[in-house]
Formats: structure tokens, sequence, C-alpha cells
């Protein structure tokens, strides 16, 4: 009997991460103000489909995006010199910059120009999508539950049956 209510633990914490996992896969947003050699963040970011939007840049010029896992950053050196998750250049206003990072953690956003111009932009940023890393966990939990109850149950049976 312990097995079944193991099982059916694991069966009822899979279900839940899975309903859970299903839920922030909506999109999850933010608005920000900076300057044009800026930095927003840090931002806990997950392995699924992230969007920044360049919503307004003023005065207009061509701006660099760069994504930087907080490991890495170091604000005294430049950007070329570091080790970025995700860089894209010639950026303008409502460009549209849609990649996944590796792994889950926490990144700054950073914004650059190469004309070295002070200005003001607005950006959003937006999750959307499933985070496969808890897919997996969700899926694992619920098919062990559903694997631990089964055994169990055909345990059950097989003494029930037996003639005395």
């Amino acid at each position: 009997m312990n097995l079944l209510r193991i099982g059916i633990v694991t069966l009822v914490v899979g279900l839940s991460l899975m309903v859970v996992t299903n839920m922030r896969a909506l999109p999850i947003g933010t608005g920000l103000q900076g300057s044009y050699i800026g930095m927003f963040g840090p931002f806990l970011l997950e392995p699924r489909e992230t969007i920044v939007v360049l919503r307004s840049v003023d005065p207009p010029t061509d701006l660099t995006l760069s994504v930087i896992n907080q490991k890495f950053w170091n604000p005294n050196q430049n950007i070329s010199q570091t080790v970025t998750a995700f860089s894209i250049g010639n950026l303008t206003q409502s460009d549209i910059v849609i990649f996944d990072v590796p792994s889950r953690g926490l990144y700054y956003v950073v914004l650059s120009n190469e004309t070295g111009l002070s200005g003001q932009t607005s950006i959003r940023l937006d999750q959307r999508g499933f985070a496969p890393d808890l897919l997996w966990v969700s899926a694992a939990l619920l098919f062990t539950g559903v694997i631990t109850v089964a055994v169990q149950g055909i345990r059950i049976l097989k003494t029930h049956k037996r003639p005395a």
C-alpha cells in the first residue's frame, strides 16, 4: 500500500507541475526606459522564446542589442570582449528581435550604439512558450507516478486472485 501512496503522490505532483508549466507558457512582459548606452536587468530568463521590441529610439540611430549572462557580466569590460548569449546589430525603432537563451538564469540586456550619442530608448521584453526543462520534469514525474500506480495495482490484483 505504501508504494501505491507514493505513486499517487508522484502522479499528483507531476500533474500539478504540468498544469503550472502550461500556465507559465503565457507571455510575461515588461516595459523599461533607459539610455542608449545602457543596461537593463537583470532579468530571470528561461530557455524559451524571448522577444525584445524597441518601442522608441530618440534620436534615431542604429543600436546593438546584447544579452549577457550574469556570470559573465563585468560592467568595466568592453561589450565586444564579453561572452554574450545573444547579440545583434543595426537595430532601429520598432524592430523586433526573437531569440532563445541557452539556459535558465539572470541576464542583462545591453543596448549600445557606435556613435556614442546619448538619448532615450524604450524596450519591451516578453517570454512565451513552454520552458522545456519544466516540461520534461513534469512529464517524467507524471510517467513515474502512472507506472508506479499501475505496477502496484497489478500486484494487488494478483494477490486477490490467488485461491487460498
